[in-house]
């Protein structure tokens, strides 16, 4: 297991039970188009090469339960929405399962990057997600 990862690991069991920062208001257009099914499109900018890997990197959003599951192309993941409005969104005891995978790097890399969102932006078909300096995480697309 990766530094990297268990950094990860680490950071989550710390913060898991802080609830002083859940935020749950406005009801949006954003954020109930939301509440979805989304494909990984790309990390940071940086276009996702799908035919390279064991599956295509999901993410599912369901608001009524307030929790997000999904895979990082190889192992499956899932955690809790601490917190939402029409743009903010924060995401809490993030955990998964850990199969040793072909391509680490990029199960690491999303998993880091749902740590760090703080916001969001649904427009047409697609998701982005943002750290707190308002820069690009991770980017999906609708599936459903």
């Amino acid at each position: 297991m990766s530094i990297r990862f268990q950094m990860f690991i680490f950071y989550f069991m710390l913060t898991a039970c802080d609830v002083s920062s859940v935020r749950n208001t406005g009801d949006g257009i954003e954020k109930k188009l939301l509440h979805n099914s989304w494909a990984l499109e790309s990390i940071s900018g940086e276009t996702l090469d799908s035919e390279n890997l064991e599956k295509q990197p999901q993410l599912e959003i369901n608001l009524t339960d307030n929790k997000l599951t999904g895979n990082d192309g190889c192992n499956s993941f899932f955690g809790e929405i601490s917190g939402i409005d029409h743009k903010y969104i924060e995401f809490s005891r993030l955990g998964g399962t850990k199969m040793a995978c072909r391509n680490m790097e990029l199960s690491d890399r999303i998993l880091e990057g749902l740590a760090r969102v703080q916001s969001y932006r649904v427009a047409s078909d697609k998701l982005v997600l943002y750290n707190r300096n308002g820069d690009e995480i991770l980017s999906y697309k609708n599936v459903s």
